[in-house]
């Protein structure tokens, strides 16, 4: 699951000011994490003071900030079992890497591209800049696909127009935007599997989150086929169709050890 909100630069100025704000109401909270609020841990353990009925306000306040400012919301998902049964299935080999056949990759090109081809529909006017919280092994993957993208999209002054700067990635604690992404990404993330989500979030926090014009894309397991076949790379001798081929995080810069002790599976 990707999941962001989309406004304007000074819209976001102002939803930075009011989110901060917000965050500084006692007891205070050093940034926002909504597994934290929801668990009752980390910045709202219960320790520095904080009850269930203070952490329902504090969701309430908070996505009130979000609907005051943020014009659209988008967010990308898949079935992590259709992910197994077909990328993780097809075959896999020593150029196998985290850059074209994991979830995130996936989702990432998936969310991006349909946002900038629907853009127009949308009525979004101006230059699109995007952030994403940091991923660790994902940030090349996400550049190429994103020069791919515009290389594409670049062609037509329809698209031209919508292309800001590369994507930035940042830390989720130090930039409210990405917060309140987290917020709407494991709100609409439990909402497919969880029919009693009502019972366990504040419905003021629930409708505030929800925005005029959201856009949800599911990826499907066609598509993701497609995908693979595009992005994957050539086949040698080294390919392998079992299903149980680890995940290499391929550096050509590091040594033979380096990239097998940093070898893991797809989650």
């Amino acid at each position: 699951m990707l999941a962001g909100h989309l406004a304007s630069s000074e819209e976001w100025e102002a939803f930075s000011r009011d989110w901060l704000s917000v965050l500084q109401l006692q007891p205070s909270l050093e940034y926002f994490k909504m597994a934290e609020a929801m668990g009752m841990r980390g910045q709202f353990s219960r320790r520095k003071g904080w009850t269930a009925e203070l952490r329902d306000q504090r969701l309430i306040d908070l996505s009130a900030v979000v609907k005051r400012h943020a014009r659209f919301q988008v967010c990308a998902w898949l079935l992590h079992k259709d992910f197994q049964e077909t990328l993780q299935r097809l075959p896999a080999g020593r150029y196998r890497t985290i850059d074209n056949d994991h979830p995130y990759s996936v989702l990432w090109f998936k969310l991006v591209s349909e946002l900038l081809l629907l853009a127009p529909n949308l009525r979004i006017q101006g230059p699109i800049d995007l952030i994403f919280d940091t991923q660790s092994g994902f940030e090349p993957g996400a550049q190429k696909s994103w020069e791919l993208v515009t290389r594409i999209l670049s062609r037509d002054s329809i698209w031209s127009g919508l292309l800001g700067e590369a994507p930035r990635f940042a830390s989720d604690k130090t930039e409210p935007p990405l917060q309140a992404a987290d917020m709407l990404a494991w709100t609409v993330r439990r909402s497919l599997d969880d029919q009693n989500l009502e019972k366990k979030l504040p419905l003021e926090a629930l409708e505030n989150l929800v925005t005029p014009q959201p856009l949800t894309i599911k990826v499907t397991r066609s598509w993701m086929e497609k995908w693979y076949k595009v992005y994957r790379p050539p086949s040698d001798e080294g390919f392998n169709r079992s299903s149980k081929i680890p995940l290499v995080f391929y550096n050509p810069s590091q040594t033979r050890h380096q990239r097998k002790s940093r070898r893991t599976r797809p989650d």
